[in-house]
């Protein structure tokens, strides 16, 4: 059962995979933290691009075998109609 906390060092706004990962670093660290999160439950489809920068993969220290695959490039869509592409040089 969850204990009630009057307030908290930390509030992450969405609890999908960066929040999530964010949320349980911090509370690994000793912060009491808050999730928000817009959906009722957390299983189901995810509504996220999938890719991660390798800097954040260091940083917050994500074990590469949850890694289903390293990207090289993408293309993104934004509303708006104009296409951004990009690429890197990967490194391990």
């Amino acid at each position: 059962m969850a204990r009630k906390i009057d307030s908290y060092d930390v509030i992450v706004v969405g609890g999908g995979p960066s929040g999530s990962q964010v949320a349980y670093k911090l509370a690994g660290m000793g912060y009491i933290v808050g999730v928000v999160e817009k959906k009722a439950t957390l299983n189901g489809d995810i509504c996220c691009t999938g890719l991660v920068s390798r800097e954040c993969v260091d940083k917050f220290s994500i074990p590469e075998v949850v890694i289903h695959r390293w990207a090289s490039g993408a293309k993104l869509f934004p509303p708006r109609g104009n296409r951004f592409m990009f690429s890197v040089i990967l490194r391990r």
